[in-house]
């Protein structure tokens, strides 16, 4: 009989060992964008960036100037010679018929960019709005009332049920004590979900960072009708989303709290009380990403060197652990944007330190192994104009984006006038299996550079995967594994020793 191979070369994500702090990686960091303070062009960008429809073009927005001063929509085209090209889509007019300073990136929904702003609006607290580039840009506003302003997270949705849109979070107001919310926006209406009430086991201040979400109905199932707002969709059951967030501040220690929410508002549970303390994180900003039943954030604060860490906690509550302390001098200082998770890799960024002192790009696994300073960004140095000028940018608030090996992400300070950058850094692509067959053996080749990956094989997907014990050798060019065709069936995959 013979064997059945199948060939999975580029599950690549597990890690298996572990690297020094600080350690060397063949990773490309490359400006793509210098914004001009000096133009009119928006500038100082603290958000995402989103990729478009086209699956190239790299959307955002700018915090100020722009047409009318408060900010910003662009897009970052490639140019077809290995660069971008940069356009103010639409400049924000404030006031009270449209926002104006946008602090979050946006998301693309229902064929729109969606997004919000900290002020303007008919009650000038902000808005929600949706931004449409193709064929010609449109924009429309759903003012922010009183109970849900200071909007600086980044939207979200739900998997299961596009349909119950939008949820995401403000620092301020509220329907009790005006201590921040948790809402919900649809294309007609926008609606509190929580309103924070402060202090104490049960509280929290000053939602932060892009909510996690958990779609705890079965995938396909029948949906019950939700009996609330007539603008959602009528098969969504709020009660079967679950939002996961943190507080900046609040709960019984004042240092933030992490949290969890159905989004019909029911069953809000504080899973995690922040501290200042070297076991813990404080002041939680950035958003958590959830990863079997198993969420990972960062906290600006705590940790051994009080310069702020990566945690994992439960989805119940329990398992808090620090997987990482910063330390302002090698690995940055304050992590403050959204994580984002790659097979087992999370990616994020510090706002202060690391080698050059503007903050840094790193990547850690899930396990708390293999941290990686991917980049240290110089320190932008004061003008005298009120601009914080480098060459490569600085002080980064933002998460990153992952596409095809590689992150994308801005910086609000640096560069020659200080507008903030947009930058790449390519990550190194995995290694193919190739695959030579003769009457007796298939061969499988991969490069001997490729030093740091391991051959696996299982007889099932479901696993368990396992060293592959054969005979490799190393002809100088390729590793070579001689595998006889005689047998049952057989997976193959080449699995990282060290990372990405």
């Amino acid at each position: 009989m013979k064997a059945k191979l199948h060939l999975l070369a580029f599950w690549v994500f597990a890690t298996l060992a572990a690297l020094p702090v600080a350690g060397q990686t063949s990773n490309t960091f490359t400006i793509l964008y210098q914004f001009n303070s000096t133009t009119g062009e928006g500038v100082q960008s603290g958000g995402d960036l989103a990729l478009g429809p086209d699956g190239q073009s790299l959307y955002g927005t700018c915090f100020a100037n722009g047409y009318n001063g408060v900010g910003t929509i662009f897009v970052l085209t490639p140019n077809g010679s290995g660069g971008y090209t940069h356009q103010d889509l639409y400049s924000f007019a404030g006031g009270t018929n449209d926002g104006g300073n946008p602090y979050a990136g946006l998301t693309w929904y229902s064929n729109a960019f969606w997004g919000t702003t900290q002020t303007g609006g008919s009650n000038g607290f902000g808005t929600v709005f949706s931004f449409n580039p193709d064929p010609v840009p449109e924009h429309t506003v759903d003012g922010m009332t009183y109970a849900e302003y200071e909007a600086k997270a980044k939207l979200e949705a739900s998997k299961q049920q596009p349909d119950a849109g939008l949820f995401g979070n403000s620092a301020g107001g509220g329907p009790t004590s005006e201590k921040g919310a948790v809402f919900s926006v649809t294309d007609e209406d926008l609606s509190v979900v929580l309103g924070f009430d402060g202090f104490g086991s049960d509280g929290g201040v000053a939602p932060s960072g892009a909510l996690a979400i958990e779609d705890i109905g079965e995938e396909g199932s029948k949906i019950r009708p939700h009996s609330g707002s007539s603008s959602q969709g009528t098969n969504v059951d709020l009660s079967k989303i679950i939002l996961y967030g943190v507080t900046q501040s609040g709960g019984s220690n004042n240092w933030g709290t992490i949290y969890k929410v159905q989004a019909d508002g029911s069953n809000f549970v504080v899973l995690h009380e922040c501290d200042l303390i070297p076991s813990d994180g404080a002041t939680p900003v950035g958003g958590m990403v959830l990863s079997g039943g198993v969420l990972y954030g960062t906290a600006s604060g705590g940790g051994s060197n009080y310069n702020g860490v990566v945690f994992k906690i439960n989805t119940d509550g329990t398992g808090y652990q620090n997987l990482f302390s910063f330390n302002y001098a090698t690995t940055g200082d304050a992590p403050e944007g959204d994580l984002i998770l790659v097979g087992n890799t999370l990616y994020g960024m510090t706002y202060v330190g690391g080698v050059g002192g503007g903050g840094t790009v790193f990547s850690i696994d899930t396990s708390g192994q293999n941290f990686t300073l991917l980049y240290s960004f110089s320190s932008p140095m004061y003008d005298g104009s009120g601009n914080y000028t480098n060459s490569d940018g600085g002080y980064p608030l933002a998460g990153l984006l992952y596409n095809n090996y590689t992150l994308y992400g801005l910086t609000p300070h640096g560069g020659p006038t200080g507008g903030g950058t947009a930058f790449a850094i390519k990550l190194p692509a995995p290694p193919s299996l190739a695959v030579a067959t003769s009457p007796t053996n298939l061969t499988l080749s991969w490069p001997s550079s490729a030093s740091n990956y391991m051959l696996q094989t299982t007889p099932d997907l479901s696993g368990p995967w396992t060293n592959y014990t054969g005979l490799v050798s190393n002809d100088g060019t390729n590793m070579n594994a001689a595998i006889a065709t005689a047998g049952s069936n057989a997976f193959f995959r080449l699995l990282s020793t060290n990372g990405p």
